[in-house]
């Protein structure tokens, strides 16, 4: 047992080091984040809500033209006037700094689901990997279709004029959603018909034909079988509801009346839906250099597209895409930098409604970021892409638009994170084949201790200790029981031989030598001798020979006189005496 807990220590004392070396070896330095939770609810204010100024009763109301029109919280309006709603935007600055990516703390982010559904929705500039949390927000989610080829009137279209040589510039998606290309699309004002000479014979147009421009408007069904706002008030009925609802000098509408205009979307201005269904007309997006295309050079892939017309006048294409645009309300989770959940809940209508607000006016804000969708949507290849990139850029305009009335809400709950803290990353396997190997020499230890103390006896074990002192290494240095007593019987033996010849040194005058005086020895040592006892005492050791001789010859000479012998011993006895 005690050799086999030695040769476990002895090799478990090797192979320690060599695994302590590998896991010394395969521990590397990284960096871990550390969350601090803010239970108290969020300090920062990164999400988006209505502002309670702009907006105290929600995103819009009966509260236009004496309560027929709906009008949403976004617009400033004046409705005192002879000719409809005069409205602008609430914010137009920032709003146009949100919508080219240079506002100080609002943005348009974008988070597309497992479906391949791409979400647009306001966030903060200021978010970033430092802090985590969870904010309210809105989002919007729009899909384009190209429709072109279902609007056309004929075949031949546009490069064909009547009879009273007027262009043939018309779309016609249905029986209630038709219009000129040249058409904004706000709603309660008149299409415009051009001649060709480009007089406008309808002071409700607002261009040329072959001028690039862009229109937009709503319908109230994803068919799009009725426009929004398509009758237009003459300045009668705009008089007689005006003075019907802000005034007491005649008989108010009743209320069935005023159920009716507020129902019928054809009088009304904006429409509260949600999800909206609209359409987009475009003239001059792209352009072309009609030289080439009469010799046969087409250098746009989109002249070849079935969806992408030829405009009449000027290098012009024509094109439509239909719409339909979602809003939601939104609850996001941000985490380490970069969105972890999101969550979607369709707004009311009247969300919609709000959102639609700046294009169903066709303000210049929004005819501004129309034309610049446009634009980019003109450099793609397809007009399949025309219609997504118009989507992407339609529901990030409408968004930015919206900023005006939106102020910063405190987020629901936040943690801050901090990625400085250094560590050590451990491996697992040599780290328990390190413990293991130190548990085995424990062990091991314990076994060889309990050996000992178990199978050896202790005055052995002192004897052991002492002779492993630094005086019992001396001592065996000395300790050469045969040698010492050798040396002794020869040294006697010499003292005991007879002169040769008798001297005056001889006390007798016999032939006996005189023993040697201890003074008279060369080569004297000091060591540590043992006796018959087991005791240990010092000696001096003189040319091999120690002083105990002296009690030996006493012994011989006491185991003589007991046997009447006193001869020679005796002489030796009186020699060594005196």
């Amino acid at each position: 047992m005690a050799f086999t807990a030695l040769f476990m220590i002895t090799f478990l004392g090797l192979l320690i080091p060599l695994v302590d070396t590998w896991f010394g070896i395969a521990t590397t330095p990284a960096i871990i984040t550390q969350l601090y939770n803010i239970t108290s609810g969020g300090a920062s204010t990164f999400g988006r809500a209505l502002s309670s100024v702009q907006c105290p009763n929600g995103p819009g109301d009966f509260r236009a033209m004496g309560g027929v029109a709906w009008i949403s919280c976004n617009m400033h309006f004046d409705d005192q006037n002879p000719y409809g709603i005069d409205a602008t935007l609430v914010g137009p600055d920032e709003s146009a700094r949100t919508a080219l990516g240079y506002s100080a703390i609002t943005s348009i982010a974008n988070y597309t689901d497992k479906n391949g559904l791409t979400y647009h929705y306001l966030a903060d500039k200021r978010a970033d990997g430092k802090l985590d949390f969870k904010a309210h927000t809105f989002g919007i989610t729009t899909q384009c279709k190209p429709i072109t080829s279902h609007c056309v009137v004929s075949k031949n279209w546009p490069s064909v004029s009547d009879s009273t040589g007027l262009l043939n510039d018309k779309f016609e998606c249905s029986a209630g959603f038709q219009a000129n290309f040249t058409f904004p699309g706000a709603a309660q004002t008149l299409d415009a018909a051009y001649n060709m000479s480009g007089d406008v014979t309808n002071p409700g147009a607002d261009g040329l034909e072959g001028r690039p421009s862009i229109g937009l408007a709503f319908s109230t069904n994803a068919n799009l079988t009725n426009r929004v706002g398509k009758q237009v008030y003459s300045v009668s009925d705009l008089t007689l509801l005006v003075t019907n609802n802000l005034t007491s000098n005649e008989t108010p509408l009743t209320p069935a009346q005023m159920s009716a205009l507020q129902n019928n979307p054809d009088t009304q201005f904006l429409h509260a839906q949600n999800p909206l269904n609209f359409a987009t007309w475009a003239t001059g997006y792209p352009t072309y250099d009609t030289t080439l295309v009469q010799n046969g050079v087409i250098d746009n892939p989109l002249l070849n597209d079935t969806e992408i017309y030829r405009g009449s006048v000027g290098g012009n294409t024509k094109w439509i895409v239909q719409c339909s645009a979602t809003v939601y309300n939104v609850t996001y989770a941000w985490a380490n930098g970069s969105v972890h959940s999101f969550d979607v809940e369709v707004s009311n209508p009247e969300m919609g409604g709000f959102m639609s607000a700046p294009f169903g006016f066709h303000l210049d804000p929004a005819a501004n970021v129309l034309a610049s969708i446009a634009s980019l949507a003109a450099l793609q290849n397809t007009s399949k892409d025309l219609a997504d990139v118009f989507a992407n850029g339609w529901a990030n305009a409408a968004l930015a638009l919206s900023v005006g009335t939106m102020d910063p809400q405190a987020n629901v709950i936040e943690q801050v994170r901090n990625s400085t803290i250094a560590v050590a990353r451990v491996p697992i396997a040599p780290l328990s084949l390190l413990l293991g190997l130190k548990l085995l020499y424990v062990v091991a230890v314990i076994l060889l201790a309990l050996g000992a103390y178990c199978f050896t006896h202790p005055a052995e074990t002192e004897v052991v200790k002492t002779q492993l002192s630094a005086k019992g290494l001396a001592a065996a240095h000395f300790d050469a029981p045969d040698m010492l007593q050798s040396n002794v019987v020869r040294e006697l033996g010499q003292r005991l031989q007879p002169a040769e010849s008798p001297t005056e040194e001889d006390p007798r005058g016999g032939g006996l030598k005189r023993a040697v005086t201890l003074a008279e020895m060369e080569d004297k040592r000091i060591g540590v001798v043992a006796n018959a006892n087991g005791a240990w005492g010092f000696a001096v050791v003189a040319n091999g020979v120690w002083n105990g001789i002296k009690p030996i010859a006493t012994d011989i000479i006491g185991m003589e006189a007991s046997q009447g012998n006193l001869g020679t011993a005796g002489q030796l006895m009186t020699a060594w005496k005196k």
